[in-house]
């Protein structure tokens, strides 16, 4: 379906093949700031090189359980989920996007 479309179409399985794993409905058309910031949110690329790779996993475990991530900017970015602590659901997020 395209974006900004009024009709809505219902697809049959065999029309999209892959996995949802977000999905967000907003009343308003969203600032290219606010879709950055959505997107980097959950992003485990620590290094912003545009891989997920063996370096953001170093910069990861050299933060692992840091409970003192209490800004984005803190921790150096390896609170992927940012919810102030370096744990095992930001190593769940790093595996899902690793290599991928």
């Amino acid at each position: 379906m395209p974006i900004g479309s009024l009709n809505l179409i219902m697809l049959s399985a065999s029309d999209y093949d892959g996995i949802i794993d977000d999905l967000r409905i907003y009343n308003y058309e969203l600032s290219s700031v606010e879709i950055y910031q959505i997107f980097k949110f959950m992003n485990a690329d620590i290094y912003e090189d545009g891989r997920v790779d063996l370096k953001d996993m170093a910069m990861l475990a050299s933060w692992w359980i840091d409970d003192l991530c209490q800004s984005p900017a803190a921790c150096m970015g390896a609170d992927i989920n940012r919810d102030g602590v370096v744990d095992i659901d930001d190593l769940r997020v790093f595996f899902d996007q690793w290599l991928y």
